[in-house]
């Protein structure tokens, strides 16, 4: 699904919760792209717009989905066709962040994306108190991984990445 659209979001959850035996237990909201222009005052502001909206708008339009479905379970205890709830207590979400969300990293810059994955951190926070009645919220934070949102990194800063790395 499209994550920049919330309507085709709110759309995917339901019918995949309907699909599976009309109920929802668990989301994992594991949307990102990178910001790939340097400096942020040399980089377009389309593309921070579309970082921002992937990698943090995206996040809180899957969560205010599932939340839905979660607040409504919780305070009916049925799923979607009225049936009882067997074996369940509360929702629970799950968001990739990244630790550029907790820091800066070197030596890419990368303001935007760092800014969107701290939002993703603290969206989870804010909806682990909000959603205490129905649902939990955690957000996983990795470090550096090789997947195709870093194939546009060179080398040699991929090697300065390594070396940070107790394992290697």
């Amino acid at each position: 699904v499209n994550v920049t659209d919330e309507a085709a979001v709110r759309k995917a959850v339901n019918d995949i919760t309907k699909e599976f035996n009309g109920r929802l237990d668990i989301f994992v909201a594991n949307s990102g792209i990178p910001w790939t222009q340097g400096p942020a005052v040399d980089g377009e502001l389309s593309h921070y717009h579309k970082v921002v909206s992937t990698d943090l708008d995206g996040t809180f339009y899957c969560a205010r989905a599932a939340g839905d479905i979660w607040r409504r379970q919780g305070k009916e205890g049925t799923d979607m066709n009225g049936k009882k709830l067997e074996n369940y207590s509360y929702g629970s979400f799950i968001a990739t962040a990244s630790m550029s969300g907790h820091i800066v990293n070197i030596p890419q810059l990368q303001a935007a994306y760092n800014a969107a994955k701290a939002g993703v951190v603290h969206l989870c926070r804010s909806l682990a108190v909000e959603w205490v009645q129905f649902a939990r919220a955690n957000s996983v934070s990795p470090g550096y991984m090789a997947t195709e949102i870093s194939d546009f990194v060179p080398k040699e800063t991929k090697n300065i990445w390594k070396s940070k790395i107790p394992m290697g």
